[in-house]
C-alpha cells in the first residue's frame, strides 16, 4: 500500500514538472509536493518549484484535483474564472493560474493556483497564545463579507450563470435530492417537514449578488501579510447574500466567526451596517432553515459513501453522526413556523 502511495505521488510530481516546466518555459524541479487536509469535493496537494539553482525563492503552488465521484457536482472551469474575475477586482483569493476538465496526465478535473503562505483561520484561532483581537477581525471579516455580496453583477455575468426566477427553488431542489438520494429524509419527519417548508415558503427575490457559500473559518487563511484570504469557491453562485450570511450564522464554536469572534447580534450588526442593507429577519430565518437541510444533505452523503473511495470520505461518514444535532435545531425552528412565532 504505502509503495503504491508512494508510485502514485512520484508520478503526479513527474506530471506537475512536466505542466509547470510548459507553463514557465524552462525545466523546473519540484519540491516538499504533500497533500493537504480538508476539502469535500477534492484533493489538495501543496508544492514549491524551483526554476532553477539561482532562484533566490521558489514559486509556490497548490493543485486541486477532484474527486471521481463529488457531491457537489461543481464545474472548476467555472471556479477558475470567477477566481480569476475575484483576484482582478482585487478581492483577497489566490489567484488562480491553470485549470483542464480532461488534462489524462491527473485522471480527473484540476486546476493550479498560487499558494497563499499562512494558517487556516479556524487553527489559528484555536492555537494557544493567540494575541489576535477578535473583536476586530470579527467586524473585518464581516466587511469582507459584505464586500463580495456587493460585488457588481456585471462583472461576474461573463463567469457564472444568471439566477433564475426560481433559483431558490432549484437549489432547495438539489440539496433535496442529494439528501433523498442518500436516504437522509425517509426515516428523519423533521428535515422532511423542513423541507415541505421551504418549497412552501420561498421569499420572493429581493436582491442578487455573489454568495460563497460556505463562508467560515477553515475556508479563510490568515497569510503571512496580515490579509485573511477567501479560498473553498467551489459551491459559489449567484443568489440572495442573505443564504451566505445565514450559512455563517450556522457555525458558532469558539473558533468560528460567529460566537468565536462576534456574538451574533453583533455580526449581524458589523454585516448590516459594511453592506448598507437592512437586514430582513424573516427572511434571514428562511435561510438559516435551509442552511440546516443543505449541511444534513452534505452530512447525509458523507455518510453513505462507500468506503473504499478516498480517505476524506471515511471523515464525512463520521459526520453524518451530526444529523440528530441539526434536528434538535430544527425542532424549534418548526414549531415557531407552525404557531407563526417567525423573527
Amino acid at each position: 500500500m504505502k509503495q503504491a502511495a508512494l508510485a502514485a505521488e512520484t508520478s503526479l510530481a513527474a506530471n506537475l514538472a512536466c505542466l509547470v516546466s510548459e507553463q514557465l518555459g524552462t525545466a523546473v524541479q519540484i519540491l516538499d509536493l504533500r497533500r493537504l487536509t480538508g476539502g469535500s469535493s477534492h484533493e489538495t496537494w501543496s508544492f514549491d518549484v524551483l526554476r532553477d539553482q539561482l532562484s533566490a525563492q521558489p514559486l509556490r503552488y497548490v493543485l486541486r484535483r477532484e474527486f471521481a465521484r463529488s457531491s457537489l457536482n461543481s464545474r472548476l472551469d467555472v471556479e477558475f474564472a470567477l477566481l480569476y474575475v475575484l483576484s482582478e477586482l482585487g478581492q483577497p483569493v489566490a489567484r488562480p493560474t491553470w485549470c483542464a476538465l480532461n488534462d489524462v496526465r491527473f485522471g480527473t478535473p484540476c486546476m493550479l493556483m498560487e499558494r497563499v503562505t499562512g494558517v487556516d483561520l479556524r487553527k489559528h484561532l484555536a492555537a494557544r497564545g493567540s494575541a489576535i483581537d477578535r473583536r476586530v477581525l470579527g467586524r473585518a471579516l464581516a466587511q469582507a463579507q459584505a464586500a463580495l455580496h456587493a460585488i457588481p453583477l456585471q462583472a461576474l455575468a461573463a463567469v457564472l450563470p444568471p439566477r433564475a426566477a426560481h433559483a431558490t427553488l432549484q437549489e432547495l431542489a438539489q440539496w433535496t435530492a442529494l439528501l433523498e438520494r442518500s436516504g437522509g429524509s425517509n426515516s428523519r419527519p423533521l428535515l422532511a417537514a423542513a423541507q415541505q417548508w421551504l418549497q412552501a415558503n420561498a421569499p420572493v427575490p429581493d436582491r442578487c449578488g455573489l454568495v460563497h457559500g460556505d463562508f467560515k473559518t477553515n475556508n479563510l487563511i490568515m497569510a503571512e501579510d496580515g490579509r485573511a484570504v477567501i479560498l473553498d469557491w467551489e459551491m459559489a453562485h449567484l443568489g440572495d447574500p442573505i443564504e451566505d450570511l445565514a450559512w455563517t450564522l450556522l457555525w458558532t464554536t469558539r473558533d468560528d466567526l460567529v460566537e468565536g469572534l462576534l456574538p451574533r447580534a453583533e455580526y449581524l450588526a458589523a454585516y448590516a451596517q459594511a453592506s448598507g442593507v437592512r437586514l430582513d429577519l424573516q427572511r434571514l430565518f428562511y435561510w438559516e432553515v435551509f442552511a440546516r437541510v443543505k449541511l444534513a444533505a452534505i452530512f447525509s452523503d458523507g455518510a453513505h459513501a462507500p468506503v473504499d473511495g478516498p480517505p476524506l470520505r471515511l471523515f464525512e461518514a463520521l459526520l453524518g453522526r451530526a444529523l440528530p444535532v441539526l434536528e434538535r435545531d430544527l425542532a424549534p425552528m418548526l414549531a415557531r413556523c407552525a404557531i407563526g412565532n417567525r423573527p
